[in-house]
């Protein structure tokens, strides 16, 4: 597995120096500063417009501390590994390390991956070099290997994100952690 700074290689630099994060619940918060906006324009966290905190997704918290970018610290200042992490986030999420798998794979490829619109659609896909300027063109739906999907509901999810200008994507995860994707359209699910 690929850590640090091995990972800018493929994602693009980063700034070398890690911004401090603090558990808030089950958030992960940052005082907005030169470093963490910094982040918050490569597509990590969103801001919180009535404290001006930066708040991390549990999966850019993640990411971001397997690459030592980010120091998560308990409110008794207590450095948070990433292990302790995924267990804390665990309990509000108990498919937290699916969602991270796609997360990570996903920003490894060069990709800006932000929350999508509720469990049907975990994650938001901006395509490369698209962040600042447009819409997210894919909306992520996560598929574990094992567990029964029915077709009707696949096929009512890509009409919702054709209506939402928006192309599905199926992400599916194997017992193995890897992930294989696949562009689905209604007039292939018509045939079904």
């Amino acid at each position: 597995m690929l850590r640090g700074r091995e990972l800018d290689k493929e994602e693009g630099e980063l700034p070398e120096q890690p911004f401090v994060a603090y558990l808030d619940g089950d958030r992960i918060v940052a005082e907005a500063s030169d470093l963490s906006v910094t982040y918050l324009a490569r597509g990590y966290g969103e801001k919180d417009e009535k404290t001006g905190k930066i708040v991390l997704h549990p999966c850019e918290a993640l990411y971001l501390l397997q690459r030592e970018r980010v120091h998560v610290m308990t409110a008794s200042n207590e450095s948070v590994s990433f292990n302790q992490l995924v267990k804390i986030l665990e309990k509000s999420n108990v498919n937290i390390w699916t969602d991270y798998v796609v997360f990570q794979d996903l920003r490894r490829r060069g990709y800006v991956v932000k929350e999508g619109f509720g469990p049907e659609f975990r994650f938001r896909v901006f395509e490369r070099g698209s962040y600042e300027t447009d819409t997210a063109k894919f909306l992520i739906m996560l598929i574990i290997e094992g567990r029964n999907v029915d077709v009707e509901t696949i096929k009512h999810l890509v009409g919702v994100s054709r209506g939402l200008k928006k192309k599905l994507i199926l992400s599916v995860v194997d017992r193995r952690n890897e992930v294989v994707y696949y562009l689905s359209s209604l007039v292939d699910l018509i045939n079904v």
